[in-house]
């Protein structure tokens, strides 16, 4: 009998051991599955954080122009990147006009200005140039959507080097064109108005401009 009693005393014993590991593990497997799902949800919240940044507009800043030659914008459905060009960083091109340079920018060649809302800087999908380097990226002359208040500051303090001279001609200044250069294609939905090139850039409206 007690021979017996040990037998199921031991098998008893095994049983129990046996459930407190399938416990175990049992516990351990949701644990994991868990911790796992917190683990995505942090990686996922993550990649949203930073393909949703918030990009604050400084108020210096009125809007973008794009110049062209060609006077059937009214058809455009949006601003084309150049990547044909080898001579330039592919994208579509715009200048930055801000309380400090609108008078003072060189602007490019052609007849129309087309005026963008400001609202454009919210995209992340562009860098700054704030002088003219064929839209290629350079340290200290690149700046990006995360650096745009830097980007405006410089760009005052390059404005006090430009202008017209008392020869009635632009100041030889290679710091006086800026370009924000997107990386792709840019919507007509942003355009705001389109107005003819003046010989100097009175022409240009003095106050912000969104949409």
């Amino acid at each position: 009998m007690s021979s017996s009693r040990s037998k199921r005393s031991k098998n008893s014993s095994s049983r129990n051991r046996s459930r407190s590991r399938s416990i175990y593990k049992s516990k351990r497997s949701r644990n994991s599955s868990r911790n796992s799902s917190k683990k995505y949800h942090h990686t996922k919240t993550n990649y949203n954080d930073k393909n949703e940044r918030v990009i604050k507009i400084p108020n210096d800043i009125l809007y973008l122009i794009h110049i062209t030659k060609d006077k059937n914008t009214e058809n455009w459905k949006q601003v084309n990147s150049n990547q044909e060009d080898a001579s330039q960083y592919p994208g579509a091109y715009f200048t930055l006009i801000t309380k400090d340079n609108r008078l003072t920018e060189q602007l490019y060649a052609g007849n129309y200005c087309l005026i963008f809302s400001r609202n454009l800087l919210k995209k992340t999908n562009y860098h700054i140039n704030v002088t003219d380097n064929n839209g290629f990226i350079t340290e200290n002359n690149t700046y990006f959507p995360e650096n745009l208040k830097e980007a405006v500051e410089k760009i005052k303090e390059n404005s006090s080097l430009c202008g017209i001279d008392e020869e009635n001609s632009w100041k030889s200044n290679d710091k006086c064109m800026n370009e924000v250069v997107f990386h792709d294609a840019v919507s007509m939905d942003y355009l705001c108005m389109t107005i003819k090139k003046g010989f100097d850039n009175s022409f240009l409206p003095d106050y912000p401009i969104e949409k």
